[in-house]
């Protein structure tokens, strides 16, 4: 099961660190709380929690935010990493390294880098070509994630052929 964090709804007090801002605090808290019983309910009904890097108008803002969530929620949460996200934020590669064998499911869409457009695979400018011996080697769920396809599967089929490509 695949989940996000809250949406940041505490206001940005300046020159002052989240962590020292009492409202994040207020949101920090409740979205661990809440993470917590998502998680214990779901492995009491042997599912696996995924929390997906959001990064962006989201109580996590980076990946060690990610690994901070998961120390307090339980080492059975596991992470989604939605390569479309990263890109906007730290990085594929950086999410890689920092969450490393706690991935379990990848997203996948293409963008150009500015706004989460969820295109297909190959209708923007995201150069995968350094993560396909990941991909290739990737024991889990990758999901070609594509927004705004309607009834018309055309999106979601390019995208396939377009990653099947890439994977050669």
């Amino acid at each position: 099961m695949i989940i996000h964090s809250g949406t940041q709804t505490h206001e940005q007090i300046k020159d002052i660190p989240k962590e020292d801002n009492p409202l994040f605090k207020i949101q920090w808290d409740n979205n661990i709380d809440s993470l917590k019983q998502i998680n214990d309910y779901a492995n009491a009904k042997g599912i696996t929690v995924c929390l997906e890097n959001i990064g962006f108008n989201s109580v996590d803002q980076c990946f060690q935010d990610l690994l901070e969530i998961r120390k307090a929620v339980g080492s059975s949460l596991q992470f989604t990493l939605d390569f479309g996200h990263a890109r906007l934020g730290e990085g594929a590669e950086e999410g890689i390294r920092q969450l490393g064998e706690k991935i379990r499911h990848i997203h996948l869409h293409d963008n150009y880098g500015k706004n989460d457009d969820h295109l297909p695979v190959g209708d923007g400018n995201y150069d995968y070509s350094e993560f396909i011996d990941f991909f290739k080697n990737f024991p889990h769920i990758i999901t070609l994630e594509v927004s705004d396809i309607s009834r018309d599967p055309q999106p979601i089929l390019r995208s396939r052929d377009n990653f099947q490509r890439l994977l050669g």
